[in-house]
């Protein structure tokens, strides 16, 4: 087994560059492939309310070239882990 954490390295410090308040839920794991559409008989305003939104800080998204940005220092940093594992 091969543990990977994605939020060391150079994923992590290209977030800080770019919003030094980000954290868990936030822009930093809002990519357009993640998102989903507000349910239109539902109140989410409601549930968050009640819960908190989840967000630990940070804004709820970025420019896109910000989330390219990230995105493709993530997959460099897990293409080198895989292609590393057994060294």
């Amino acid at each position: 087994m091969v543990w990977h954490e994605l939020w060391e390295g150079r994923p992590d410090e290209i977030a800080a560059e770019i919003d030094p308040d980000y954290d868990h839920a936030s822009w930093s794991e809002n990519f357009p492939w993640t998102r989903l559409e507000w349910p239109e008989d539902g109140n989410p305003g409601t549930w968050r309310e009640a819960l908190g939104d989840g967000s630990f800080g940070g804004l709820y998204q970025r420019p896109p070239q910000d989330e390219s940005r990230l995105w493709e220092a993530a997959v460099q940093a897990i293409r080198t882990r895989l292609e590393d594992w057994d060294a």
